[in-house]
């Protein structure tokens, strides 16, 4: 009963961390379409502290103690012009949305169809909308995974299509640090491995609200 207790409430805190993770990304991406971009970055940078780290990168000179934070730095920004295939972000649709999130759960692992409903169900249980109709995931599945049999045909897994592989970043932001360690290793061992081109298709476009947030890939 303890472990089963214990397995709920460990549960029950990584589902609120997520919700609070992708509440808090929303939030900041909305701050900084009200500000001015290079204002927004200097006051980014001071908050991080990575001041000296971005002086000595035009010597020679290693400070690895400011690399984590560069690091935190680099993806909070990467986060916020890149995560966008997300509500009131993007013009990205619906399914659009659930495609992606499915495509990097099936990127790292197989999983089994019913896992795969509980994940992306807990994503976006805390949309006022519900976007997550079983009928509608079932037909982004049969568009992106073939399914393998496992335990003599009993059981199936979901696997990614191949074709799909670009769609895969391994800085997705629903990763944790250990998924991510381990989506970067696939990224890289697939991309060696496929003899194709591999490249990302294009981010959706921006809203009205949120264009501005390009300006922070130009900012001086």
């Amino acid at each position: 009963w303890y472990q089963r207790r214990v397995r709920e409430s460990m549960c029950y805190r990584d589902h609120n961390k997520s919700i609070m993770w992708d509440k808090d990304l929303l939030a900041v991406q909305l701050l900084l379409t009200l500000c001015e971009p290079e204002d927004a970055l200097l006051k980014l940078i001071h908050k991080y502290k990575i001041e000296p780290y971005l002086v000595l990168l035009k010597s020679e000179t290693s400070y690895d103690p400011l690399l984590r934070m560069a690091e935190a730095f680099s993806s909070l920004l990467l986060y916020v012009i890149c995560e966008r295939f997300r509500l009131n972000i993007s013009e990205a649709k619906e399914s659009d949305i659930i495609r992606k999130d499915a495509v990097h759960i099936l990127a790292i692992s197989n999983v089994p169809r019913s896992k795969m409903i509980k994940t992306l169900e807990a994503n976006f249980d805390h949309f006022e909308e519900d976007i997550t109709k079983t009928d509608e995931i079932d037909e982004i599945l049969n568009q992106i995974a073939e399914k393998i049999p496992v335990k003599d045909g009993v059981k199936t897994m979901l696997k990614l299509k191949p074709e799909f592989y670009n769609e895969f970043t391994p800085f997705y932001y629903h990763y944790s640090h250990g998924q991510r360690q381990s989506a970067e290793n696939t990224y890289y061992q697939r991309q060696a491995n496929n003899t194709a081109e591999f490249r990302p298709p294009p981010l959706p476009p921006f809203t009205k609200l949120t264009t501005k947030l390009r300006q922070y890939l130009t900012c001086p």
